[in-house]
């Protein structure tokens, strides 16, 4: 059975301090690793996140997180 949960995550600590160019990048990369040491080890974030993250950083990122058994979905709220 899936399990459901809306999170926020605040990106601003994490885009702030990086440059312009490389800001997305580690957003994604932060929300990966957070995902993998709170949930499980596979996680998959969706197009629709990806892209809204790759077009504007944002500071606050709202999310619906599926887990399932060894894999975790994460997609925009």
């Amino acid at each position: 059975m899936a399990e459901e949960k809306i999170v926020t995550f605040n990106l601003r600590k994490i885009v702030v301090k990086k440059s312009r160019f490389k800001r997305a990048n580690y957003a994604i990369r932060y929300l990966k690793n957070y995902l993998a040491k709170h949930f499980a080890p596979n996680v998959k974030i969706s197009q629709r996140l990806a892209n809204q993250i790759f077009k504007n950083p944002m500071k606050k990122v709202r999310v619906k997180i599926k887990k399932e058994e060894n894999r975790v979905e994460v997609d925009l709220q």
